[in-house]
């Protein structure tokens, strides 16, 4: 059982593999708007998060020790990914075992979650929902003891790791909703009381979630002590007003991340012992579906958005289980195979790398001297953390440096700090330039800095820009996206 060598060992080799498949596929290319902008907090030594206590932190101290070992941050902040999502796996594969699979039915089972689109995704980018599944799978294993032994320790533990899943990423108060009626099930079969149980991991569950978001206000981590509800509610009204969407966001959020899963898991409802339990996991993928879709509806409305599964992929364990269990161990290795191909693909036509072909053309436009980059937008910072990896900021009060953050400069909240910040530039751009450097900022950051609404003090972006452009000549270049050089007049 889940206990003995063998199983150990086959956990071990689940861990192993998908570290090695992982990353394999680790991409070059960000995901989304997060990715950039907890990579740019990271670098200015900034861990605080509007909801989620303990991803920055930690992904902070994985680039404390990437660093150690020459890896960039956002080589560091990847591996987090990579070691989150095969952590969570690991777990996953024990909780089946707990559930009574063999051997290699729980490996295939395993298989048929790590291989799924979306957790294949968001294991191989810098992103949050990756070592999110370290902690779902945690509370996932937890359900399967407390499923297999409705004992109030168990219960207390996993109230505990659902609020844990929670401070890691808010969508882990879900977890709540998804595991307590399937282990609520497992107890009802075995015959055993499971009213008080239920209760105590319901109550556990709220009280950890509720210290865990006043803790992080608390200790200055989080911003926002009611986690993720007001911006559910500002969102909601607009997916309300958007029913028509709902089929393609069940298709790009749950059917095709979770693919073939997402469909084989109903032959369950076809076994005389599985209807129940079928209820009980679709109530927990209701749940979850009905979250995503007041959150992306609006998004999926105007834009075409979609999140890639992001806030599903802890279904993956219950769906490869439930595949399993019904269909055998040899579904599972088909699913895989599917998932697999579907991954592999997905992954491809995202991972481009379009900074690539930016950063080599600025580098052969600096010649032999180095280039210094004035950024303040999404693709200024993707180029700046994947292609030059090894630039630091010019910190507050000092000249040197590799890239002046005119993002952060821009979004500052003391107006009068702000407008300290003009007189400064030019004293750094020509502190770079005496040091031999080749200084650049593109189009899209001057139009950023241009545009009042985007930035919170309409001045801010244009009295930068006044300051740099009445110190310096500015040159055009055939740098792809547009690049200009700043150039002493």
């Amino acid at each position: 059982m889940a206990g003995d060598r063998p199983g150990r060992l086959d956990s071990l080799l689940v861990f192993v593999a998908a570290v090695a498949v992982y990353a394999l596929y680790a991409q070059d290319t960000m995901y989304g708007i997060d990715a950039w902008n907890d990579l740019r907090r990271l670098h200015e030594g900034d861990t605080r998060s509007a909801v989620h206590l303990l991803y920055l932190p930690i992904a902070n101290e994985c680039a404390q020790l990437g660093a150690k070992l020459g890896l960039t941050l956002h080589e560091s902040v990847r591996w987090f990914s990579v070691l989150g999502t095969a952590l969570g796996l690991v777990f996953m594969h024990a909780a089946s075992r707990r559930l009574g699979l063999g051997r290699g039915a729980a490996l295939a089972a395993t298989l048929a979650a790590g291989c799924a689109p979306g957790v294949a995704f968001y294991a191989t980018v810098v992103e949050r929902h990756g070592p999110f599944l370290a902690f779902a799978g945690l509370a996932c294993w937890l359900s399967a003891r407390w499923a297999t032994a409705p004992r109030w320790w168990w219960s207390f533990a996993l109230g505990l790791a659902c609020a844990l899943a929670y401070a890691a990423h808010s969508t882990g108060v879900l977890l709540v909703a998804l595991l307590v009626p399937i282990g609520v099930v497992g107890i009802r079969e075995r015959g055993e009381r499971w009213r008080a149980q239920a209760a105590i991991v319901v109550v556990t569950a709220a009280v950890g979630t509720y210290v865990a978001s006043r803790l992080g206000v608390w200790l200055g981590h989080t911003t926002v002590a009611g986690g993720n509800f007001a911006i559910l509610i500002e969102f909601a009204s607009v997916a309300v007003r958007h029913p028509e969407v709902v089929g393609r966001v069940a298709w790009h959020e749950f059917a095709f991340p979770l693919m073939p899963i997402s469909v084989l898991w109903i032959a369950r409802w076809f076994q005389a012992d599985g209807r129940a339990m079928t209820l009980a996991t679709g109530f927990g993928i209701a749940v979850y579906f009905v979250f995503a879709f007041l959150i992306l509806a609006g998004f999926d409305a105007v834009e075409g958005f979609d999140e890639r599964g992001a806030y599903l992929l802890p279904l993956a364990w219950p769906l490869s289980y439930a595949t399993v269990r019904t269909l055998g161990a040899w579904s599972g290795v088909a699913a895989a195979l599917v998932a697999a191909m579907l991954a592999h693909v997905q992954i491809a036509e995202h991972d481009v790398a379009p900074q690539r072909q930016r950063a080599e053309a600025l580098r052969q436009a600096s010649g032999r001297a180095e280039p210094f980059l004035i950024v303040a937008t999404r693709d200024d910072f993707e180029m700046l953390f994947v292609e030059f990896g090894e630039y630091r900021p010019v910190q507050a009060g000092q000249l040197d440096g590799d890239y002046l953050d005119l993002f952060l400069a821009s979004h500052n909240e003391d107006l009068a700090g702000g407008r300290g910040v003009a007189p400064l530039l030019p004293l750094v751009v020509r502190s770079r330039l005496d040091a031999g450097r080749v200084v650049w900022i593109s189009r899209s950051a001057v139009e950023f800095l241009e545009a009042p609404d985007r930035v919170p003090h309409a001045e801010l972006g244009p009295l930068f820009l006044e300051a740099l452009r009445g110190a310096f000549r500015w040159v055009e270049s055939d740098v792809p996206d547009g690049y200009i050089r700043l150039d002493v007049p």
